[in-house]
């Protein structure tokens, strides 16, 4: 049984992920670890109506290669001011521009300790 992380506590997360079981997983780790909310987008578009809905975010975590449009989105939520962590196969090689070039990443495969770490600092670091 995982712990709870009090950073975590209450914290409303958006996971965009394109492969369910694993945006599943990560729903089940953020929430084991005290979340409040997780809601999933399985793509871009399910992302963008979440955010267009008027939805309020702590957090958001990106599996990076859902295509360009998730990076760019990614990029969005960044310069509103909302923390992203982006989860990626090491041999991706990502190059990204500011802000997300100082967004937390979490290297496949990854543990549920690391994932909850990397968004539970990413809270911290937005209100220091």
């Amino acid at each position: 049984m995982q712990q709870k992380d009090a950073r975590l506590a209450g914290a409303a997360i958006l996971v965009v992920e394109d492969v369910s079981i694993i945006a599943m997983e990560l729903e089940l780790i953020l929430l084991g670890a005290g979340a409040g909310k997780v809601m999933i987008a399985t793509g871009v578009r399910d992302g963008r109506a979440l955010l267009d809905s008027g939805m309020h975010f702590d957090a958001a975590v990106f599996g990076v290669f859902l295509d360009v449009s998730a990076v760019e989105m990614a990029l969005a939520i960044a310069e509103s001011g909302c923390p992203v962590v982006l989860i990626a196969a090491q041999e991706e090689g990502l190059v990204l521009t500011s802000p997300l070039d100082r967004a937390r990443r979490v290297d496949k495969p990854y543990s549920p300790e690391e994932v909850i770490e990397a968004v539970a600092s990413s809270l911290c670091a937005r209100t220091e």
